[in-house]
Order: structure tokens, then C-alpha cells, then sequence
């Protein structure tokens, strides 16, 4: 008999932007923005939709320049949340 446990680890990354708050908002919250930004070297993001609302989802893709593989992201927004100055 095989046992097969999946242990579950988190990852926390932690970045610090020199830009102005609205910016970085703007970058997480606008799907034209975000299609600039939200990829690493060599790819692209083609596609990007963000529904920002309690159950509102978003997706984007990201495509390898090199050999075209597509990767996805996907997630639904669980909670509201208050950003103060």
C-alpha cells in the first residue's frame, strides 16, 4: 500500500515600489495597466481581465516569447478591503 501527503506551503514575497500608491492601484487594478507589467522577462501578457468585486474574478495569460508556452493565472476576489493614506 502507498501513501501518498500533500503538504501545503506558503509563500509570501515582499516588493517595495518607488512609485506613487495610485500607480502601483492602478497597476493591480486596470487590465490595460496590468498587461504591462504583470509578467516576467522574455514573455508577454496578452490577455488580462480583473472584475474587482466581492466574487468578481481575474485571469490573465503570459506566453513565452522563446516557445510560446501559455501560462494562466486565475482567482475570485473573497473580500473587500479598505486602503487608507
Amino acid at each position: 500500500m502507498e501513501t501518498t501527503v500533500n503538504k501545503t506551503k506558503t509563500i509570501s514575497i515582499h516588493r517595495t515600489f518607488d512609485l506613487p500608491v495610485s500607480a502601483v492601484w492602478k497597476a493591480w487594478t486596470d487590465s490595460e495597466t496590468c498587461k504591462k507589467w504583470w509578467k516576467p522577462k522574455n514573455y508577454t501578457c496578452p490577455m488580462c481581465t480583473i472584475d474587482l468585486k466581492v466574487d468578481g474574478k481575474y485571469f490573465s495569460s503570459i506566453i513565452d516569447k522563446k516557445d510560446g508556452k501559455i501560462t494562466y493565472s486565475t482567482g475570485t476576489y473573497k473580500r473587500s478591503f479598505l486602503i487608507r493614506n
